[in-house]
């Protein structure tokens, strides 16, 4: 949805500005790791088995990480045009064009990580979890990207300052990112985690009014 200003400088020559704004974009990651910590047992020489031997051990048991991820990205864009009319028959006029402008963007990042244990010596295996620890990440951005447009078309007046447009335009709008400190509470270890939006390449059909204001 958009809308726009121009100029016809010749019968034939036109410019606008327009300012459009896009659909809502949801990223969502979501992933599972397991592995598995040996307990620790003297009955074994190097102090490891797969289960308590003697009373002593700790046993084994598998770690579950549960990650979930979720990147809101709300985007209005501009565009400075120049459309060039290849004629008028019958009120008709086929016309090409193309314009370049910025992209901005609002990026709202939630993670969150989950670690459970479970005891692989239970029986059955893993029958209940029991959970370790749990962190999570808010963040924020604003960001500018790269914006571009080529358009075919054409426009029939239904009056002095009605006229229909339709087109086929290839827009194009610069990928974007957002980094995320992410601080485990158990170790106070933090890393940074990039969720990275690649460009955007769409083949649109458009229909629209333009009013001719003398």
């Amino acid at each position: 949805m958009g809308a726009g200003v121009g100029y016809n400088w010749s019968d034939r020559f036109r410019t606008d500005v327009t300012l459009e704004v896009r659909s809502k974009a949801d990223v969502s990651i979501n992933g599972t790791e397991r592995y598995v910590e040996h307990g620790v047992d003297p009955f074994y020489l190097d102090g490891y088995g797969p289960s308590p031997q003697d009373g002593t051990g700790v046993g084994t048991s598998q770690v579950n990480i549960y990650a979930r991820d979720l990147t809101k990205l709300r985007s209005v864009f501009s565009l400075v045009n120049a459309y060039y009319d290849l004629g008028k028959s019958h009120g008709f006029s086929p016309y090409i064009g193309g314009g370049i402008g910025v992209a901005y963007h609002e990026l709202t990042r939630n993670h969150s990580t989950r670690e459970t244990t479970c005891d692989l010596t239970s029986v059955p295996v893993c029958n209940a979890e029991f959970q370790r620890t749990q962190y999570t990440a808010v963040d924020k951005k604003n960001a500018f990207s790269l914006a571009a447009a080529l358009t075919a078309g054409v426009s029939y007046s239904v009056s002095e300052i009605t006229t229909l447009d339709f087109n086929y335009r290839y827009l194009y709008i610069d990928g974007t990112d957002i980094a995320t400190s992410i601080t485990d509470p158990r170790t106070n270890h933090t890393s940074i985690s990039k969720v990275s939006i690649g460009d955007t390449s769409e083949h649109q059909l458009r229909a629209g009014l333009r009013f001719n204001i003398h």
